[in-house]
Formats: structure tokens, C-alpha cells, sequence
């Protein structure tokens, strides 16, 4: 991995090409060493060490190696640089050591380089835990919409599909009232199409100075039952990337009701195994001889489970009850890491 890095500074390679590499490695999930190799390669030192320091006032003051690149010291070191850098974005400062065991000494030109590219190094890195963060969030973001029975579609200036929670993916596959043409989304019914498209083209070229809102529509299934959903709005966007996403389509499934995490429900309502589950299978809908008969339990079984769940949620008709599930935290719990 290390050989396929360019020579440093003094073998052709500007400082500017090489600050862009620092951020295009770590960026793109490249070692952290591998950018001290190229900050070593630029000051032509033999030896460089990356270490992570306590910000003053912090209790841990001790450094920790990050990274160690070049040749071990073969006794005494003829010249050694230390410079340090933090960032408002990142806990810890960043020193930097350098080494040269013969030649010349590092210059205040030197001394100047290896300044300004630790601080872009430690750019870098607050920029990639910024992306790694922003990621993680979306993650989430798209794993509750799916687990409360919600898709979204993404939309560019262009009306193109830029991305899709896994529920809108599943409903495009499945071409039952929506489906995706030519990378975007369009309705399978030729009159919901036109009003879908329309909402969309008044979502994303909208005339005259008043804030754009949502429309609402209902686009018919081809299998019949009832129709999905659909909400249009426009995303809060400032000056950036014409390929950022510029509007949203939200769906409900009505027939797809989102179901509480059964080890959420034992937590938060103090229930059995047996009354969680019994529990859940009211929330979605079926009666208590039919959950009864899906746990293979008598009704009169179901009937007591039904009183103690009763009595530890505060409740006392099974609409509360399934008003309260459906309204918990346990409507979040699978996909984002729930204990069981």
C-alpha cells in the first residue's frame, strides 16, 4: 500500500498535491499511516511518528501512538522536529515528530511545511468522523422510517431518484403503484401519474415568492386495497452540489402496519416473554381468540396475560393498549440495536 503513494516533496510532487492526498486517503477510508508516510516523504525525514495528546485541562495527558513510519533510530538522532495541532472539531491535539539521522537540519521552511500539513491532516480526520457521523445518522434515520412503515425517495434538481429507504426500494421493485423509470419514480396508474409528476415538477420548480408546500396525494395499487399515500415537499436547501437531494416523496403502506420490538415492550412495559408477545400480536391488529390461537395458548390463557398487561401499563381497554404500543419506543427498537 505504501509503495503506491507519490514521492514527496523533493522528488516532483507539489505541497498542494499532497495536502489533496491527505484528504482524499482519509476520505475514502485510507490508514492513517499511509498520510504520515506522505507528510514524512514531503519534509524528507527518515522517520516519522503521529501521536494523540489530551487538549490542556484534560485529565489524560499521557500520548498515544497513532501511527510510526520509517526507519527505527539507530542511536542518537542527528535532528528531531515536534509540532502539535488541534482542531474545535476533535477532542485531542496531534503531534507530530520528525526525523533525520544525516544531512541537513530541518529548516524554518521546513518547520512551516510540517506546521501546515498537520493541520490539514487534523482537518482531515474531524471532516471523515463528520462523514462517518452524517452516515451513521442516515442509517438510523432510514431504519426507523422503514420499521414505522414509512419510504422516502430522494429527489434531485432533476427529478432523478438520488436514493431510497429499503421500504420505497421494496415498493418500486414490486411495481404495486409505484414504480421507477429512467432513474425516476412515477406512479403505475397513467391519471396518478400525472398528478404525481405534477406535484413533483411544483416541488421542484415553484413559482412566485411563496414557500413551497407539501401536496398530498394517493396513488391507486395495482393489486387493488387501498391506495399508498404520498407526500411531496421540498428539502431546506442553501447554495451547494446540483446533485444534492432537493426534494422528498414520504409513503405510507397502509397495509403495512409498523409492529413494536417484542424485547423493548418486556423493558418498557415490565412484561413477560409471553405478555410481549401477546401484546404484539393485538398491536397488529388480531383478536384476542386469534392471538390465542397463533401462541397456541387457551383463551382463558391469553385473557390473563391480557389483565396483567393491563395492570403494569395503567390501562384498562385493549384500544389504550394498543394506542400506547403503537406509540412507544418499542416501534423503533429493530434495526437500531435493541437489547434482547
Amino acid at each position: 500500500m505504501l509503495d503506491t503513494l507519490q514521492p514527496g516533496h523533493g522528488q516532483g510532487a507539489s505541497l498542494s498535491e499532497t495536502v489533496q492526498r491527505i484528504y482524499d486517503l482519509l476520505t475514502n477510508g485510507g490508514a492513517l499511516g499511509d498520510c504520515v508516510e506522505l507528510i514524512r516523504r514531503e519534509l524528507s525525514a527518515d522517520r516519522a511518528e503521529l501521536s494523540s495528546l489530551a487538549r490542556e485541562g484534560r485529565d489524560s495527558a499521557a500520548a498515544r501512538l497513532l501511527a510510526s513510519i520509517g526507519q527505527s533510530l539507530p542511536g542518537p538522532q542527528s535532528e528531531r522536529l515536534d509540532i502539535e495541532a488541534s482542531h474545535r472539531e476533535q477532542p485531542n491535539r496531534l503531534r507530530l515528530s520528525l526525523w533525520r539521522y544525516e544531512g541537513d537540519p530541518f529548516s524554518p521552511a521546513d518547520l512551516g511545511i510540517a506546521q501546515d500539513l498537520l493541520r490539514h491532516l487534523h482537518r482531515a480526520r474531524a471532516l471523515t468522523a463528520r462523514l462517518g457521523l452524517q452516515a451513521t445518522e442516515a442509517g438510523i434515520y432510514s431504519s426507523v422510517l422503514d420499521r414505522l412503515a414509512v419510504g422516502a425517495i430522494f429527489l434531485d434538481a432533476r427529478g432523478q431518484i438520488l436514493r431510497r429507504t429499503g421500504l420505497a426500494a421494496e415498493l418500486l421493485t414490486q411495481r404495486d403503484g409505484l414504480r421507477e423509470i429512467r432513474g425516476a419514480v412515477a406512479a403505475t396508474s397513467g391519471a396518478d401519474d400525472r398528478r404525481l409528476q405534477g406535484a413533483i415538477r411544483a416541488v421542484l420548480d415553484p413559482r412566485g415568492a411563496e414557500p413551497v408546500q407539501p401536496v398530498t396525494l394517493v396513488v391507486s395499487r395495482t393489486e387493488g386495497g387501498f391506495g399508498l399515500g404520498l407526500i411531496v415537499q421540498p428539502l431546506a436547501q442553501g447554495p451547494g452540489d446540483p446533485d444534492d437531494a432537493v426534494a422528498v416523496i414520504l409513503i405510507r403502506d397502509p397495509d403495512r402496519g409498523g409492529t413494536p420490538e417484542k424485547a423493548m415492550l418486556r423493558v418498557l412495559f415490565d412484561l413477560t416473554p409471553a405478555e410481549a408477545e401477546l401484546a404484539r400480536n393485538l398491536t397488529l391488529g388480531a383478536s384476542l381468540d386469534e392471538a390465542a390461537a397463533a401462541l397456541s395458548i387457551s383463551r382463558n390463557t391469553a385473557r390473563a396475560h391480557l389483565r396483567a398487561i393491563f395492570s403494569k401499563s395503567g390501562i384498562t381497554r385493549q384500544t389504550e393498549m394498543m394506542r400506547l404500543m403503537l406509540s412507544s419506543a418499542a416501534m423503533l427498537g429493530q434495526g437500531i440495536g435493541t437489547a434482547a
